[in-house]
């Protein structure tokens, strides 16, 4: 039989199991038997695992609710180094069913940017299947399906819908074969350059990526005899990135808007673009400009769209 319960109900069953006596929550390991809540860095350009003991463990409905409502506890969980994931987020209901938890947002959860509205959906995700009977969780907003950047139900997620730092020892170890554009001397086509990029801890690897083309290859490095320039502003700064459902949103401080001289928008954009594309498990890409979506870059029109590789500025590079 499906399990339904409605938030305000599960809010006030909650606040009595929270008063009636709560685990002690710290950020170093407890008796918690391996569980944590994943809460928002203070920053918000990550994650804090914190060791939580579950009360309800022999009820999966009912451990949902609660997880829920930790992650919603802003008076408890706001620390100097995090902040509670579902701070201002009103919900209305909770569901389980056959293995698959629904979550039902407030209108105003649409308001949210796509950056902050991905990480809250993360923190949820990664803090409730840890439990043993949830395989996937599905999100809805006013009882209608949650839709992507393009329009398209979200649909249910798992381990495998993101990435995240702690994550990326097993997808992105060692060494990577990456792909960077470089732009060519005339600023108006890209030229690949093959390469093998080390990841690092407690640093994403998208990061890494375009942090690389702000450095060019050197002459004895170059693989074509055409000169590579970066298509970066040197002051250009990569402020967060994330991955979920294959689209990785990267958000950028203000001097993406200065040009290098010479090199046309599309040209640094799309040097973004194809570099993390050739990165898998990326398809597509999403900006914003210090948390906020832009409409229009400069004259690049649509900047707040989801952006795929576009090897039509590509050239090929000539051989030394």
């Amino acid at each position: 039989m499906r399990n339904r319960i409605l938030w305000m109900v599960c809010l006030q069953l909650a606040l009595l199991c929270f008063l009636a006596g709560c685990a002690v929550h710290e950020d170093t390991e407890s008796d918690s038997g391996g569980f944590c809540l994943y809460f928002i860095s203070s920053t918000g350009d990550s994650y804090e695992k914190v060791p939580y003991e579950l009360k309800n463990k022999d009820d999966t409905l009912a451990a949902v609710t609660e997880i829920i409502h930790e992650l919603s506890d802003s008076e408890q969980f706001n620390t100097d180094q995090y902040k509670a994931a579902l701070q201002g987020v009103g919900l209305d209901s909770v569901e389980f069913d056959e293995g698959n938890v629904t979550i039902d947002f407030e209108e105003g959860y649409s308001k949210l940017s796509s950056l902050n509205e991905g990480m809250i959906r993360t923190a949820i995700v990664k803090s409730v299947l840890q439990l043993d009977k949830v395989e996937s969780v599905t999100f809805s907003l006013n009882g209608a399906s949650l839709l992507d950047q393009e329009g398209a139900p979200v649909g249910p997620m798992n381990d495998q819908s993101f990435i995240l730092e702690d994550d990326e020892e097993d997808v992105y170890s060692g060494q990577q074969d990456v792909v960077l554009y470089y732009a060519n001397e005339e600023g108006t086509q890209l030229i690949p350059y093959h390469t093998k990029i080390n990841s690092k801890d407690n640093e994403p690897f998208e990061k890494i990526v375009i942090e690389s083309l702000l450095k060019e290859p050197s002459a004895q490095d170059s693989q074509s005899e055409e000169k590579m320039i970066s298509p970066l502003n040197e002051d250009l700064k990569v402020n967060q990135t994330q991955v979920l459902n294959n689209i990785c949103y990267v958000d950028l401080n203000e001097e993406i808007e200065n040009l290098v001289p010479g090199v046309k928008e599309e040209v640094t954009i799309y040097a973004m673009v194809d570099s993390l594309a050739s990165i898998n498990p990326i398809y597509q890409i999403q900006f914003t400009v210090n948390g906020e979506k832009r409409s229009t870059l400069n004259n690049v029109k649509n900047f707040d769209s989801l952006f795929s590789a576009n090897l039509v500025l590509v050239t090929k590079p000539a051989k030394k």
